[in-house]
């Protein structure tokens, strides 16, 4: 059962790449992405890479960007060796396919790490524009494309008001420093037409 479900995997996968190869270029791009926890690094990326368009490392606590710019290290829950990890595969992926980049994004946030998430969303403008300035420091020192913001376990209206602000203002923000901005959607989340728009990708948990 496990081999044929890997073989349906792979040719999925890639079918996508095909399609993506002769249809599509620019803005029109097929995207084939796929979330990579830390504790799945074990796995070959390089390999993978060759099927894939983007990968969104998973992931780090809002409470660490918060504190990125203090403390020039990642924290919970990824290392400088993930980030090399994804970068020696981005190259590995344009040796092999040279008109090829393969885009690399950090989610923040996630299951069981999205504590501090709804203090910062209600927090005072400092406190957002120093979460803002995390980010941009996260993606340049480690040579990222994106962020991708995954709110879980939101407790308030509020909360959720003021997540959907803020979604706009960090999109806004990080297109500024050309960098892409993504949201990863919980089931039973959902957001209006105009966060949308502000967005370049949505990612619908199943």
């Amino acid at each position: 059962m496990w081999a044929l479900t890997r073989c349906c995997i792979i040719t999925i996968l890639l079918v996508y790449s095909q399609i993506h190869n002769s249809n599509a270029t620019g803005d029109d791009q097929f995207i084939v992405a796929g979330y990579l926890p830390d504790y799945r690094s074990y796995m070959n990326i390089n390999a993978t890479s060759l099927h894939l368009t983007d990968v969104m490392l998973f992931s780090l606590t809002p409470e660490a960007v918060l504190h990125y710019s203090e403390s020039s290290s990642a924290g919970c829950c990824l290392s400088e060796e993930h980030f090399t990890l994804l970068r020696k595969a981005r190259s590995h992926k344009h040796l092999e396919q040279t008109k090829s980049r393969l885009r690399l994004l950090i989610t923040i946030g996630g299951g069981g790490r999205s504590d501090g998430f709804g203090n910062i969303v209600t927090g005072s403008s400092s406190t957002k524009h120093q979460f803002l300035q995390g980010l941009i420091k996260i993606c340049k020192e480690n040579d990222f494309d994106g962020i991708d913001l995954d709110f879980e376990n939101i407790q308030t209206l509020g909360e959720w008001k003021a997540y959907l602000q803020f979604l706009v203002q960090a999109s806004t923000f990080l297109h500024k420093h050309n960098l892409l901005a993504t949201v990863a959607l919980h089931p039973g989340q959902f957001l209006p037409e105009h966060v949308c728009q502000s967005l370049d990708r949505v990612h619908v948990m199943a």
